[in-house]
């Protein structure tokens, strides 16, 4: 499925860097391979002083980017929530940001909406925002962080849950200045998200 996609650019999240579970080996390193994506990069998705980089079964859950094409890379981490990871992968000239949110508290979630716009107003490129905001109360919740940022919504259509869609989890937002050609979404129950993509 992500090789029929032919992307520049793969945002992965929680992926399998070696644990037991996955027979210690590596989804990131696997999928890279498998889809020649030369420049791949990953980061555990807890803090890295948590406690839970050293249980079993979470100190290998990683959030990944591969790419054909050389960038940088940079691991953020917010205070707010159990997911804290803000990767950040700049490539050509544009900052791609990636975030997965808190499931449970939409107060935890609007906290991490403040620390993470914290971070998008530092950076001094044309950037993207995308990744799981598990906004399980509504679109609603993205009002106060739109209007802190600027950031224009891609109106994607609901991602989840990937056999029967209705709720708008799987977001991308875009800092004045990129340009969109085209989007959408990709009909697959690999993961119980629906992908979703865009062309800049």
């Amino acid at each position: 499925m992500l090789r029929d996609q032919n992307a520049d650019v793969l945002i992965l999240l929680e992926v399998d860097d070696g644990s037991i579970r996955n027979r210690f080996r590596s989804q990131v390193k696997k999928f890279a391979k498998r889809l020649k994506h030369t420049h791949f990069y990953s980061a555990l998705k807890y803090h890295p002083k948590s406690i839970w980089k050293y249980l079993i079964y979470f100190k290998k859950q990683h959030d990944a980017v591969l790419s054909k094409i050389k960038g940088e890379y940079k691991a953020h981490y917010i205070k707010s929530g159990m997911k804290k990871l803000v990767q950040e992968f700049t490539v050509n000239g544009i900052s791609i940001f990636t975030v997965h949110m808190g499931v449970l508290s939409k107060t935890i979630r609007q906290m991490q909406f403040g620390e993470i716009a914290n971070i998008l107003k530092k950076c001094p490129r044309p950037f993207i925002l995308c990744g799981d905001f598990n906004i399980h109360k509504g679109l609603d919740e993205l009002k106060e962080f739109i209007n802190q940022t600027g950031l224009k919504r891609i109106e994607m259509s609901p991602t989840f849950p990937s056999h029967k869609p209705k709720r708008y989890l799987d977001l991308f937002f875009i800092s004045p200045g990129i340009e969109i050609k085209d989007f959408g979404i990709v009909k697959s129950e690999v993961s119980d998200h629906l992908p979703v993509w865009i062309t800049i």
